[in-house]
């Protein structure tokens, strides 16, 4: 249990006055992921953290949401559930994606 402890942190951003998550701009969590990993997230209680161990899980909008940041290619992987959303995604997103 130490060494999971040691290894493993969650961090989960607020959507504070928004229905989802789906209503923040992409670049605002993409903001706050990197927060997580400076000198003032770290002051603020955040864990040390690899960057190229950040992975994303996301259901319901969380997943939709999660599908398009795993676009950016920042992040190790992903496990989505319930993706559900039946728009269509962003521009950017598409366009990452047939980059890979």
């Amino acid at each position: 249990l130490r060494e999971l402890a040691e290894n493993f942190a969650v961090v989960a951003p607020y959507s504070a006055g928004k229905r989802s998550f789906y209503e923040e701009p992409r670049q605002k969590l993409l903001r706050f992921v990197d927060w997580v990993g400076s000198d003032a997230g770290r002051q603020a209680g955040c864990p040390d953290v690899d960057p190229s161990r950040i992975y994303l899980f996301g259901f319901s909008d969380g997943a939709t949401v999660g599908v398009e940041l795993a676009t950016t290619k920042r992040f190790a992987a992903g496990i989505f559930a319930a993706y559900g959303f039946t728009g269509e995604l962003p521009e950017l997103a598409k366009n990452r994606d047939r980059k890979s």
